[in-house]
Parts: structure tokens; sequence; C-alpha cells
């Protein structure tokens, strides 16, 4: 069981922008394995702690029996702007991060499964965001709502 308020200290984690230094090991600078940040944008939400049990659940209820997800304890960061994507993490703190498109599926072992994937450097996040909300930018325009550039 989780100690009052490290959920919080979890979620508030991702939303801190910080650099991390090359550590000079043996003559060669060596940047520490961090996870990388999420960089909202309007295309992605973080998911409110109150939610987070909500999205819990339904994972549980929609992943298959399965999906190599299921074999660790997920907690849900945030959301894609009407999509049934996400990225998630391991529950107790580690530097794995996924991305979860349940609007897209993989074979996997000759099993048909959400698709996802382990995200690992800060350059595919990125990309994966810029994708999402060159989306929801042309989305905004098809709808008449978006007066930008």
């Amino acid at each position: 069981m989780r100690a009052p308020g490290t959920l919080f200290l979890s979620i508030a984690a991702h939303n801190i922008h910080h650099s991390v230094e090359p550590i000079t090991l043996l003559g060669k600078k060596e940047t520490p394995n961090v996870q990388p940040q999420i960089n909202y944008n309007d295309a992605w939400e973080s998911i409110p702690l109150e939610f987070v049990d909500d999205v819990i659940e339904f994972f549980n209820r929609e992943l298959q029996p399965t999906h190599p997800l299921r074999t660790f304890k997920l907690f849900p960061l945030a959301k894609c702007w009407r999509k049934y994507k996400y990225l998630i993490e391991e529950e107790e703190p580690s530097d794995n991060l996924w991305v979860l498109d349940m609007d897209k599926k993989k074979r996997i072992k000759g099993k048909t499964s959400y698709y996802f994937k382990r995200i690992e450097t800060q350059e595919e996040i990125d990309a994966i965001l810029q994708s999402d909300y060159e989306d929801w930018v042309q989305d905004m325009k098809d709808a008449g709502a978006w007066h930008g550039d």
C-alpha cells in the first residue's frame, strides 16, 4: 500500500521540467538513465488523482487477458484528447514509461493486443506528443474552432 501523499508526488514529478547534467565516468560524459519528461500540450492532459482508480479499473476491464502490460501494476499519467490513448508507468517508481493506444492493435505471440510501446527517449515522447498535437489542431480547424496559424 502506498503511503498517503506519495501518489500525488509521483504525478507532480512528471510536471516538473528539469535538465540532467551529464556525468563524467572514465573520461566519458554519460547522461544518467532517467524517464523521459512529459511536456503537455493541448492534445494531452494529466489524469487527476480522483480519476486514477477509474482509469485503472477501465484498464483491468478492457485490456485483453493475455496483454503483456497486465504483468505490471499500471499507473495512468495522461490521456490524449478524444482518443483511448494513454501514457502509463508502473505504480511503483521505475523508469518504465509506455504509450498505450487502445484505438490500435498489434499481434503478440499469436494474440491480438492493444498497441503499446515502451518510451525510452525524450525524442520518442516528444514525437508522440507533437503528432497528437498536430492531429488536435487539424480537428479544431475542421470544426471551425481554430483561428491560429
